[in-house]
């Protein structure tokens, strides 16, 4: 019987990773829509850039050269800034990626140890029932070789009186 412990018990852990692999599946989903995103993010910014590049050439010939110029010296840095959280985002979403195989592995190994659990709980069902019924034979042979113990028994006290 502690057989039915463990496979309740990994039918539980079972139940908790199948929702552990829905969570980090969620989770995939939105971390690739973020990427998309980013990546737009991305083009956006770039394109940003050779826009205040063309407008800086614009801009140097009139008299808000300067003010203009520190713009740039700020776009150009957020600039620095995205692309720097543009790659983070991307090495995040690797390891994500990475972590979604991961988990979809461990997700099969669990299904199969759960299979390989409930097939020797069939097993050991079934030994039990062979053990029962060898039980219920032994101990109608038991009864058996009392009852002839008590003939024999008998038989013995005629034969020592006679």
């Amino acid at each position: 019987m502690p057989k039915m412990r463990v496979i309740i018990l990994n039918s539980s852990i079972i139940a908790i990773d199948s929702k552990q692999y829905d969570i980090n599946s969620k989770q995939y989903d939105i971390d690739s829509k973020q990427y998309d995103i980013d990546s737009k993010q991305y083009d956006i910014d770039s394109k940003q850039y050779d826009i205040d590049s063309k407008q800086y050439d614009i801009d140097s010939k009139h008299k808000q050269y300067d003010i203009d110029s520190k713009q740039y010296d700020i776009d150009s840095k957020q600039y620095d800034i995205n692309s720097k959280q543009y790659d983070i985002d991307s090495k995040q979403y690797d390891i994500n990626s990475k972590q979604y195989d991961i988990d979809s592995k461990q997700y099969d190994i669990d299904s199969k140890q759960y299979d390989i659990d409930s097939k020797q709980y069939d097993i050991d069902s079934k030994q039990y029932d062979i053990d029962s019924k060898q039980y219920d034979i032994d101990s109608k042979q038991y009864d058996i070789d009392s009852k002839q113990y008590d003939i024999d028994s008998k038989q013995y006290d005629i034969d020592s009186k006679q």
